[in-house]
Formats: C-alpha cells, sequence, structure tokens
C-alpha cells in the first residue's frame, strides 16, 4: 500500500469513527430539552455535511494523479481541521 493509499485508508476510517460519534450525540440529544435538542440537531447536520465534503473529496476522479492528489489533499486537509 502506498503512502497516498495508506492516508485515503486512514482518513476514511476517522470519518467513519467520527460517523459513530454523531450517531451517539444524537441519542443522547433525544434526552435533554427541546431547546437543546434544536441546538444539537443544528450542529449535528453541519458535522454530517462536513463529514460527506471530506468523504466526496476522497473520491474525486484523478484521485491518482500526483498534481490532482496534491489538490484533493489540501482540500481534506481545509475539511479535515473543520471537522476537529
Amino acid at each position: 500500500m502506498s503512502d497516498k493509499e495508506s492516508r485515503l485508508h486512514a482518513i476514511q476510517i476517522q470519518l467513519e469513527d467520527w460517523k459513530e460519534e454523531i450517531g451517539k450525540l444524537k441519542k443522547k440529544a433525544l434526552k435533554t430539552n427541546l431547546e437543546y435538542q434544536v441546538e444539537l440537531g443544528n450542529r449535528i447536520l453541519l458535522l454530517e455535511a462536513k463529514i460527506e465534503e471530506a468523504r466526496a473529496k476522497l473520491f474525486e476522479p484523478g484521485i491518482e494523479n500526483d498534481d490532482i492528489w496534491e489538490s484533493i489533499r489540501n482540500g481534506i486537509k481545509s475539511a479535515w481541521e473543520s471537522l476537529k
């Protein structure tokens, strides 16, 4: 496995972990008051959108090309930092 492939794999695993954590947050949110549920729900929607944005970048056409990889990697890095 190349360095690029191992990085992509690690990112995919992290995204899946975050999706699981969001699922746990959704369950906890249901046990809170309505106002907090709405606020947390909005934040969860934002996180889910960011995860999907990062996932989409992983599968952009041409990712195997080194020049395109650099561009996509920078986009993934930006989305990654936003998710953290």
